[in-house]
This record gives structure tokens, sequence and C-alpha cells, in this order.
């Protein structure tokens, strides 16, 4: 098998350094975009096999991802070959969508006419020294549909508050989906008899 010749070599090359930081925009781009609906969208119930399907899906799609890469992407030397750059591809590729599987949901949330909530509820504050994210995070509890869903409090003061009274008054809308959170804030203490 002749070697090809330098030009295509370095043209070859080119294309998988384009490959590769279009891949890393694409995955930066999706982590920070879907970062943004991190922890206010809840699945409802009913549609809870959706977080099934979508990892299903991003198994299935990041196999074909690679499979893909390993048949029609050129082969410089059989001395050399791309399995490893193939498989960072296939990586980066499974990353962005994983940053992105909230995506439907919540796109099908907004198009089924979601309908105002306003739920009071006991919540648990809870400080983590060794999160980078979010260090104040707030679980509701109690038998209302919002019941396991974690909050970031980045405002000090409201999570000072929320410890006090451990209740959250919160603001969002419901559909046959799941749960929006809007706002949420401080709800005062129960009142015991």
């Amino acid at each position: 098998m002749s070697n090809p010749a330098p030009a295509e070599v370095r043209r070859i090359n080119r294309l998988y350094w384009i490959e590769l930081i279009l891949a890393w925009a694409g995955l930066c781009a999706s982590i920070v975009w879907s970062g943004e609906y991190a922890e206010t969208f809840q699945y409802s119930r009913d549609a809870a096999w959706m977080r099934w399907a979508s990892h299903a899906l991003l198994v299935a799609l990041s196999l074909g991802c690679f499979a893909a890469l390993q048949r029609w992407q050129p082969r410089l030397a059989p001395d050399r070959p791309l399995t490893g750059i193939n498989l960072i591809l296939t990586m980066m590729v499974a990353i962005g969508l994983y940053a992105l599987l909230d995506i439907v949901p919540i796109a099908l949330h907004r198009g089924a006419d979601p309908q105002p909530l306003t739920a009071v509820a006991s919540a648990d504050p809870r400080y983590s020294s060794w999160s980078r994210n979010c260090k104040r995070r707030v679980w509701i509890q109690g038998d209302t549909p919002l019941r396991g869903l974690r909050l970031c409090v980045r405002d000090r003061a409201m999570y000072e508050q929320l410890t006090a009274s451990k209740r959250i008054e919160i603001a969002a809308t419901a559909s046959p989906y799941g749960i929006a959170i809007q706002s949420f804030r401080a709800a005062p203490a129960a009142q015991n008899p």
C-alpha cells in the first residue's frame, strides 16, 4: 500500500484538528446552554419513561457515531490507526448529547400549554462545601408533585430564610410532561398549635 502524499497528509490532519475543535466548541456550548435548565425541570410520573428512552438513544447514537467514524474517515497509513481520535470525537459527541437530553421534554412541556402551579412545601436546606457549582441546595419534601426536586439557592439571605422556616413557596408551570420551576422563595414557618 502506497503512503499518501505529504500534502494529502497535511490536509487530512487539518480536517481532524478542525473536527476536534468543532466537537470541543459544540460540547462547551451544549453544556453552557443546558446548564440554564439543569435544575428547573422535573419529569412528571407519566413521562418518566422519557428519561430512560433518551439515555438509550444516547447510547445508540454514540455507538453509531463511533462506527461511522471508524468506517468512513480515511486512513492515513496502516501504522497510524485513528481509533484514538475517533474515540475522543465519540466521547465529545456523547457528552454534548448528554448535556442536551432535557431539551426535548422542555420543548414538549412548553408546547403543551402548561398551566400555572403554586405550591408551598416543606424544604430541607443543605450546605455542601465540596460542591463547586452550587454549595447551597434545598430538597423539596412533602406530598406535592414537586417532591424530590432539588434546587440551587444562589442568594445567601434566601438560604438563611429557608433554613429558618424549612418551607418553600414555588411558582411553576405544569404539563403532562413535567413541571418547570419559574421562581421560588422562603415561605413563612408553619404555626404549630
